[in-house]
């Protein structure tokens, strides 16, 4: 229990016991717990700006850093086909995203805040089939054509966002640390429907 006063038998009540926390001054009680809820008032004020407003400085960032990530690697490719095939290429493109409520928060420092953020994307796929067809005279494939399919699908994945702890800027004013990807495009699976040669 916090005790705010400038009165002496309180003063020394309150230090015969533990349950009891004196205090003099009411402003500097009042610094105390601002300076403990600011941060988090940043992130809430942030998470709105994130949610809500859309090409700023944050929403740039991010899809650069996810366009540079995009690893067709990553990828469960699929596809149904009469023939054999195999994927010779395969480029993905950020199309757009949005930034979900239920923003959670990582580290708090005095400096940096880290928090993580879900994000769900619209992914354009651009995928170069080729294709094989068995001979029934020697076996061996032979190739058969080739094909090239763009599909779109959504993805979610988990950001890291680090920022400078600055509670008294605007959402964007801050200054941005790092960005990274939580779970770094694990399963994105990518079904491309029915392919056939040109």
């Amino acid at each position: 229990i916090l005790v705010v006063s400038s009165d002496n038998d309180w003063k020394k009540y309150c230090s015969t016991t533990k349950t009891l926390v004196f205090h003099e001054s009411l402003s500097e009680v009042l610094d105390i717990f601002n300076s403990f809820n600011a941060p988090h008032i940043l992130i809430e004020n942030l998470e709105n700006y994130l949610c809500e407003t859309r090409n700023n400085i944050f929403y740039r960032k991010i899809k650069e850093k996810l366009q540079l990530s995009a690893n067709s690697h990553w990828l469960q490719i699929n596809a149904d086909s009469y023939l054999d095939w195999n994927i010779d290429e395969a480029i993905i493109s950020i199309q757009d995203f949005e930034i979900q409520k239920g923003t959670k928060t990582i580290q708090i420092s005095k400096d940096l805040i880290t928090i993580e953020i879900s994000i769900n994307m619209k992914l354009e796929i651009k995928g170069r089939f080729s294709f094989t067809l068995g001979d029934p005279l020697d076996g061996n494939y032979k190739p058969f054509g080739n094909t090239t399919k763009t599909i779109e699908i959504t993805h979610n994945e988990q950001l890291l966002i680090t920022i400078e702890n600055s509670p008294q800027k605007k959402p964007e004013d801050l200054t941005i640390e790092s960005i990274e990807i939580e779970r770094y495009w694990r399963s994105v699976a990518a079904h491309f429907g029915k392919i056939e040669p040109n």
